[in-house]
């Protein structure tokens, strides 16, 4: 039996692939490892971003009242 460069690589290409697709179309079931890893990352990432990057500020001012309505900015017409 002979095995060529290529088609280790072709396999091996193959393989990645597939993980990816796997991966990106969340068709692993659950209770796998690869549904762990991946819920792994997730959380990771949403835990670990610096939260600048999502213009995620708090507002500043007076605190409003339940049932009270607060403008907070008046839009402009042209």
């Amino acid at each position: 039996m002979e095995l060529s460069l290529t088609g280790c690589l072709r396999i091996d290409m193959a393989n990645l692939g597939q993980i990816l697709s796997r991966t990106f179309f969340w068709s692993y079931d659950r209770g796998t490892w690869q549904y762990d890893v991946a819920v792994i990352l997730i959380l990771v990432f949403v835990l670990r971003t610096p939260r600048n990057w999502f213009h995620d500020k708090p507002q500043s001012g007076a605190p409003v009242t339940p049932g009270q309505v607060q403008l907070i900015r008046k839009r402009e017409t042209i």
